[in-house]
């Protein structure tokens, strides 16, 4: 296809205390072959740790990327940006700035857009997107900050997807940073009578574009159709964290759109950088948010996601993980209230370094060791 009937993409990418992740996020993303990528947008969380001024670093070609991933030069310095006001941000930006952007080089086009407060995932996400459908992009690629995408990622998604009715969601294939040949499961799927969600089977059909249709994709990259986001609405700020791709996944489906898995794009994901493998925070998170989701499209089910709650809980306590027990038990009386939205006792208030250890899928049983 000619640059001009490629579809244009804005890139969006959450940012919370975690500036060395997102420079080389950010750097991976300079280097894309993809031709009509419109801007990358950063959107600050309420970072608290310098975050924008050490990005602001970078993108001036003052910080050096570290990478086990990337290699070879640096891309192309400075990069311009300018900088919105979560308000600003969400009515279109200002034509001054507007103008001066579209004037620099297509891969080094950055929108730093700064919320004074941390709005979780989804609440991060959906200023950028609404920032972004302002500026007539035909799709958004969220993308978690703690990847490092392939320069071909980007052009892998589109090109199999374009011509395609009502695909709503592209997701690609996941790898482990820290082992960049290890595959990690990517797409998910219901199983509402063990009460759980957790890794799709091994052996989906792929057609000659190779793409599968899938019954849900990880919200750590997720391609997705401006179109569909009209459709179906944002993300549901409500979970915080957690389970907020899977209950748009399951509201895209609903709606007619079809959700694919492309393993030709490929993108490598640390995991957990910033709630942690095995912290009390993610226990109450995935608790009561599984619930939620259950009690909003399986409720015959939901029995069987408590069951399943209580077990987790009494297998933690076994290990001697109190604050974690705790933390399962507190999801689900949360749940029961109906209190839901950013818990101030389980509010995120620093990073983890998760290293090589895998989040497991929202639901799945734990291996918790003593």
């Amino acid at each position: 296809m000619a640059v001009k009937d490629w579809p244009k993409v804005a890139i969006i990418v959450l940012n919370w205390n975690g500036w060395r992740d997102t420079i080389e996020c950010l750097e991976s993303l300079q280097r894309l072959t993809y031709p009509a990528v419109d801007r990358i947008i950063l959107v600050d969380n309420g970072s608290t740790d310098d975050s924008l001024e050490k990005i602001k670093a970078w993108a001036r070609g003052e910080i050096p990327v570290v990478s086990s991933v990337l290699s070879g030069a640096s891309a192309a310095k400075p990069v311009t940006w300018v900088e919105y006001t979560q308000s600003v941000a969400e009515q279109g930006g200002c034509a001054e700035k507007e103008y001066l952007l579209r004037a620099a080089p297509a891969g080094q086009r950055l929108v730093i857009i700064q919320i004074e407060e941390n709005l979780g995932f989804a609440g991060g996400m959906n200023v950028g997107i609404k920032y972004a459908g302002t500026q007539g992009a035909e799709y958004v690629w969220l993308v978690n900050n703690d990847t490092v995408v392939a320069p071909d990622a980007l052009t892998n998604l589109v090109s199999r997807i374009v011509g395609m009715d009502s695909v709503g969601i592209a997701g690609p294939l996941e790898l482990d940073y820290y082992h960049p040949r290890k595959v990690v499961d990517s797409v998910w799927i219901v199983r509402p009578w063990r009460g759980v969600i957790g890794g799709a089977s091994k052996f989906l059909r792929f057609d000659e574009r190779g793409c599968a249709n899938v019954e849900l994709v990880s919200g750590f990259n997720m391609l997705v159709s401006v179109t569909a986001l009209r459709d179906v609405g944002l993300m549901d700020e409500q979970f915080f964290l957690y389970a907020e791709d899977t209950e748009w996944c399951i509201r895209m489906r609903r709606k007619g759109w079809k959700l694919v898995y492309i393993p030709a794009s490929q993108v490598w994901h640390k995991r957990s950088q910033s709630t942690g493998w095995g912290s009390p925070l993610m226990y109450y998170y995935t608790t009561r948010n599984q619930l939620r989701l259950f009690s909003m499209y399986f409720p015959y089910f939901v029995p069987c996601a408590f069951a399943r709650s209580m077990l987790r809980a009494i297998k933690l306590l076994g290990h001697r993980k109190w604050a974690q027990s705790l933390a399962v038990v507190e999801g689900c009386l949360d749940w029961a209230m109906g209190r839901y939205g950013r818990a101030s006792k389980y509010s995120p208030t620093r990073r983890f370094n998760a290293n090589a250890m895998s989040l497991m899928s929202l639901g799945q049983e734990e291996k918790v060791n003593p």
